[in-house]
């Protein structure tokens, strides 16, 4: 799926959406927000390695969440595997 498929399947919501930027801990922030998410999470990443976002993203997903993530194709993301919540 593109982006701009992505944008028109996500307009709604984007349009209540804020954007906001972190440099101090992305980490913390990050968690903050999947986990506060009812209906959506809509981000752009350049890699996505770290498990215990990936086992948030997952839980948010099966509870029924649509997650749209555009991210960098790159050797990065083979690190990640099965979602952790599988294993």
């Amino acid at each position: 799926m593109g982006l701009g498929e992505i944008i028109q399947r996500n307009k709604k919501e984007l349009k209540t959406m804020s954007i906001e930027s972190h440099f101090n801990n992305i980490k913390k922030e990050i968690l903050q927000n999947i986990k506060s998410a009812e209906k959506s999470i809509f981000g752009a990443i350049a890699w996505l390695t770290d498990k215990e976002l990936m086992n948030v993203l997952y839980t948010k997903a099966i509870k029924g969440i649509k997650i749209d993530l555009i991210m960098s194709i790159g050797s990065n993301h083979h690190f990640l595997g099965p979602c952790p919540s599988q294993k």
